[in-house]
């Protein structure tokens, strides 16, 4: 049975492990819909309607790295413009110390220009610039 898409109803999303966000207008225009892309390659994932986040609990993200080679590239996907790779930050340690800074953007989306983040106190979550702010 194909994995399907779910879809979420919020301008954030939070992502986990390692993480594949691609634009959705990305997969609009240089693959057709979501749906079609998703039973194509049979990969299921979350979408708000304006990224589609596809998570891996490997790090690095051996099967998305190898996948976005074979699949992605050749349809012309380009990192930073179409899609990203990101880590989660882990917000407590050994003992529950602090090992990052909350409110700050999650290393990796600072020259992306279509998406922006944070980590929380929830968690770590991502969202597409255009159309959200914090």
């Amino acid at each position: 049975m194909p994995n399907s898409v779910s879809y979420i109803d919020s301008e954030t999303m939070q992502i986990s492990f390692v993480s594949l966000i691609i634009n959705v207008a990305s997969i609009n225009m240089k693959f057709g819909t979501l749906t079609t892309f998703s039973k194509t390659y049979n990969k299921g994932g979350v979408t708000n309607g304006k990224i589609y986040v596809l998570s891996e609990m490997n790090s690095p993200g051996c099967h998305l790295e190898k996948w976005v080679r074979e699949k992605l590239i050749p349809k012309s996907f380009k990192y930073g413009a179409d899609y990203v790779f990101l880590e989660e930050q882990l917000i407590y340690g050994v003992d529950n110390r602090g090992t990052i800074h909350l409110n700050t953007r999650i290393p990796g989306t600072e020259q992306i220009k279509w998406l922006d983040s944070r980590i929380t106190e929830k968690g770590n979550v991502v969202w597409h610039k255009k159309t959200y702010e914090i």
